[in-house]
């Protein structure tokens, strides 16, 4: 009886085993990065190709991988119902009070139990490992996954046509698509410089690249006709005060044009220069 009771535990642990293996690899291949699974392809990691194959066709994956859960789950509560329920029931029904209801007891029991321990090992801590390590996982499970999805093809083909033209009568893409937008990769850096793994500068240097990108040339460059320039062929008057009209600190000087480019000066400097001179004279 008690080893009876102990291989029946066993089976029990190894469907919501199967049912976390599942769940580890659908959260790992959607939550993989397109760009690092093709950098590890393009190194020779076989794995990685196959992932890649994976999500570009995410119909047969989830089909698979909702076909091995709802399996395993039906076959967990079956299981756990009819082989453990008989046993505690009995143990139950040793007590006079509960005795009526020894074998409702003892189901809801080993149902509460199933279903907590399904949740935790069989969902909620695969799915923490596979978002921890997405693409290692995936790469890990990916070619059993094949031979998986090999072996149910016609049941999966039937669920993934199902699905296709579900969502195609909703409009809804039958591609895995995760766009990364700007305010992504922001976020992304900021959390990133939190956790020491960008320098603080790094996330305000990326927010200057996308404003520079926003921006027309007309924001950072002046139209060479809209220029203020001296043209050192003028009277002096004229451009004494040309540079008081200007409103810049430094001037571009040229000859007769801004093609015949003579160099910059100093408004300032050159006031001085000319106040010293007629300080002089007097």
């Amino acid at each position: 009886m008690e080893y009876s009771l102990g291989k029946q535990l066993c089976i029990i642990v190894l469907l919501i085993f199967a049912n976390g293996i599942f769940s580890l690899l659908e959260m790992a291949v959607v939550s993989c990065r397109k760009a690092r699974l093709e950098t590890m392809a393009e190194d020779g990691g076989k794995a990685a190709s196959i992932v890649l194959k994976l999500q570009e066709n995410p119909n047969k994956m989830f089909s698979t991988v909702q076909f091995g859960i709802t399996v395993v789950a039906l076959l967990t509560g079956v299981y756990g119902g009819t082989e453990l329920a008989s046993p505690l029931a009995a143990r139950i029904s040793h007590f006079s009070i509960a005795a009526p209801y020894a074998h409702t007891i003892a189901l809801t029991v080993i149902v509460a139990v199933i279903t907590y321990l399904s949740i935790i090992f069989g969902e909620i801590v695969p799915k923490r490992i596979a978002i921890d390590n997405p693409e290692s996982v995936s790469c890990i499970l990916a070619r059993p996954m094949l031979y998986f999805s090999l072996l149910c093809t016609p049941i999966v083909w039937i669920l993934a046509a199902s699905t296709n033209a579900v969502t195609k009568i909703l409009g809804i893409s039958q591609h895995i698509s995760a766009p990364v937008t700007e305010e992504e990769i922001k976020l992304l850096l900021e959390q990133g410089a939190k956790l020491g793994a960008f320098e603080k500068e790094e996330p305000e240097l990326v927010d200057r690249v996308f404003r520079l990108a926003d921006m027309d040339v007309s924001d950072i460059m002046t139209n060479r006709m809209q220029i203020d320039w001296l043209d050192i062929e003028n009277e002096e008057y004229d451009i004494m005060k040309e540079m008081l009209s200007f409103n810049h600190n430094n001037l571009p000087v040229g000859k007769g044009s801004l093609d015949d480019f003579c160099g910059m000066i100093s408004v300032q400097q050159v006031f001085k220069c000319y106040y010293e001179a007629v300080k002089e004279k007097k």
